[in-house]
Formats: C-alpha cells, structure tokens, sequence
C-alpha cells in the first residue's frame, strides 16, 4: 500500500489522546462548531438585513442568492428578535447609535444560533505536509488517519454534505431574514460554511459539515455532533515522527486488540530536509518490534546523559 495525494484517500491529523482513540476503537466523528475551530473566522459573514425590493428580479435573486442557510428560531429568540426589529423601526437615521446597537445585537443572536447548527470536522487532501503535522499532530508526536474517501462519503449520506474548502480573500455577505413559522433564512452568493481565508490554504482542506434538514426544521432540536461510520472507512494510521515509546505502544495494543482494526495498515512517518516534507514508509511486525527497541535504546540514552548532567551539576 503506497499513500499518495489523490482523490482516493482524506486524512485526519490527531493528537494521541483518548478523541483519537475514539475514532479508531469507536467509528465515531465529532462535528465542533465553527468558533471552537482554529480559525476566528470560521462560517464568518457579512451581515445584512434582506430587504426586497419591487426592482428585485427574479433574475437577479437567483444569481445573487446561490445558497440559502435555514435554522430554526426558538420561541424566545424570535421574541427577541421581533422587539429588536420594533426598536430599529424607530430609528429613521441609520447613523444614529441605538439604531447601530440594535442591529449588532441582531447580527450577535442570529451568528450565534447559526454556529450552533453548525458542525465541523475537518481533513486534510494531504499527508505530508509539515506544517499540517506540526500545527494537529502535537509536532508529530501524534497520529495521522488515512481514511477511504469514497466508502466514507457512501456511508455518510443522509447525514452529512462534503466539499473541498474555498480560499478566498473576502467574506461573503449573508441577508438575514426569518418567518412567522420560526425559522430564519441566510441568503448567501456561495456555500458560505467551506469558506475560509486564503492563509489557510497550506491545509488543502476537506470537510464534512452537519446542519439542520433544510427541508423539514424541528425546533429546539439539538445537532447531534458524534456521527458514526464504519471503522473499514479506515485504511492506515500514520505514526507521528516524535512518537513517545508509551504511545506507540499503546497505539499497538489498541490495534492488535480490535478485530476491526485487523487490516489497517501502520505506517511511520520520517522528515526528508532535502523536499522539506514528511515521507512516510509502512510497517511490518519487525519494523515495529525494532522501532519500539530503538525508540527504549534513544529514551535510556537520553535519560543517563541528564543523570550525568545532574551529578555534574552537583558537584
């Protein structure tokens, strides 16, 4: 099995903790909402009110508003939101301050229901980058999840959309508006949720994303974040450079202990200075057994050489 940058395969950079043991032992995907990702920006808009117009075409609509972004409103925010659109009524200069006010604290609720129907899990079209294996694998002491592309996406039909992340330079402005039926429209130009700034194009990134049925809104209904899929959606586990010997062993024994895990194939990850990215080489039974002895030699040599500088320092 050689691992290339293709269509076929997506991986998912790890800590080594008890999330990454999750995914391999429990075939289960946790969706973050858009401000806990790294990006500050994350789903971030220009906000405006939709106001529409009889010069408004039909025409025009269409291809100004390519993607319409539907959440429901509880009955307390719609309150909210109605008496704030009272306020605002009162304004007629929209330079005034109250008016200002009024329209940040509008633009606050409705971002905020909109990340909570939001979710996120990321992964990036690239193994070998080494910034992606610095900035999510703990400086490659983590782990790497090669996933198969096309079995996961098959698998998450009905509860997932999926795209490649768009890097752009500017966001998007989203026009608000909400219904007597409590629900609340975003009309976008673009899928404002695989958005995000072009400094963040290194990560080449690939996303799965969760929102509510667009078709059927249930109020006060909460996104569930763990999705399930099949743990053969799996097909290798790259091994961070900087591995501790605990972990790699601890990695081994949970591989060796899962019978679903039986054919996924371990790999190790090496840097090359001369390309300055990360290759990887897979490994086989030896190479496992002689990488956790060099990697016990490596620790008890660098444990007796700080002995040393202690009682030298001592004296």
């Amino acid at each position: 099995m050689e691992l290339k940058n293709d269509d076929k395969w997506i991986f998912k950079y790890n800590r080594f903790n008890i999330k990454a043991i999750s995914i391999l032992t429990n075939g289960k995907l946790w969706f973050g909402k858009p401000d806990i990702q790294n990006d500050p920006n994350e789903a971030e808009f220009i906000f405006e009110l939709d106001y529409p117009t009889e010069i408004d075409s039909q025409e025009s609509k269409e291809k100004s508003c390519e993607f319409n972004f539907k959440f429901p409103l509880t009955n307390s925010l719609k309150g909210r939101l109605n008496e704030i659109s009272g306020e605002m009524l009162l304004y007629e200069d929209l330079l005034d301050d109250n008016y200002f006010s009024a329209i940040k604290e509008l633009e606050f609720l409705v971002k905020e229901q909109i990340r909570n129907n939001i979710g996120i899990c990321s992964f990036s079209k690239k193994f070998d980058d080494i910034l992606m294996w610095s900035h999510y694998s703990e400086s490659n002491q983590g782990i790497c999840i090669v996933f198969n592309k096309e079995l996961l996406l098959k698998n998450m039909i009905g509860q997932t959309s999926s795209g490649d992340v768009n890097y752009v330079k500017k966001l998007p402005v989203g026009r608000f508006s909400y219904s007597q039926e409590n629900v609340g429209t975003i009309k976008f130009p673009e899928n404002f949720i695989l958005n995000k700034f072009i400094n963040w194009e290194y990560e080449k990134e690939f996303r799965l994303v969760i929102k509510p049925n667009q078709s059927f809104l249930t109020i006060n209904e909460t996104l569930k974040r763990l999705v399930s899929f099949p743990i053969e959606c799996i097909e290798g586990i790259i091994v961070g450079h900087n591995m501790s010997i605990n972990n790699f062993e601890t990695l081994y024994n949970v591989i060796i202990s899962s019978p679903q895990l039986s054919d996924i194939k371990l790999f190790q990850s090496f840097k090359d200075i001369n390309d300055n990215k990360m290759k990887v080489r897979l490994l086989d039974a030896k190479d496992i057994s002689f990488k956790a002895n060099v990697m016990r030699a490596a620790q008890k040599k660098n444990l007796l050489f700080k002995q040393k500088q202690q009682k030298t320092n001592k004296l």
